[in-house]
């Protein structure tokens, strides 16, 4: 089931390394205190490098402990998610299929509470066939540019959320 990418409450944020997802999270925690992410870094390192301590962070993880969201527990995730890295991890630990039903239960819940939710993923790391029937159900953010100006990134953050829908 195709989805109006312009009420859709899940973005796909393109990107591999550098990780720009991180920047987008750390600026949309700002304008929300609630902001939650789901990466599958290590929490601790996430909050020092992207610097978002003090904001709620679930690391995707086989291990089990607190704050830890196993990948073969999608219904974990059906909360007010903002930030999920991990995509690709989700898919070793289930199909496609269940994915997507995931994430139609989480666009739900946003809808419901007017949450919004960027998933960053590497495009590569998916099957081809995977890729489309991501395209075809979420909008589509292009990678940032990297500059050396904070200012300049927030503003490119900003814009770029903004022309998603990700942001009011």
């Amino acid at each position: 089931m195709a989805v109006n990418h312009d009420i859709s409450r899940i973005s796909l944020l393109v990107e591999g390394y550098p990780r720009s997802g991180f920047k987008v999270f750390s600026y949309m925690s700002k304008a929300n205190e609630n902001s939650i992410c789901i990466t599958r870094l290590h929490p601790d390192y996430v909050a020092e490098k992207y610097n978002v301590k003090g904001r709620k962070c679930y690391w995707l993880s086989g291990c089990k402990g607190k704050n830890i969201i196993s990948p073969k527990s999608l219904n974990q995730m059906v909360k007010t998610v903002v930030f999920l890295d991990g995509l690709e991890y989700l898919l070793l630990w289930n199909e496609m299929n269940k994915v997507i039903s995931a994430l139609e239960e989480i666009q739900a819940v946003l809808v419901a509470t007017n949450g919004k939710m960027v998933i960053c993923f590497d495009p590569l790391t998916l099957e081809q066939n995977d890729l489309k029937r991501l395209w075809a159900l979420y909008p589509k953010m292009e990678p940032l540019a990297e500059t050396e100006n904070d200012a300049q990134t927030a503003i490119s953050i900003k814009e770029k959320l903004a022309g998603t829908g990700a942001i009011a």
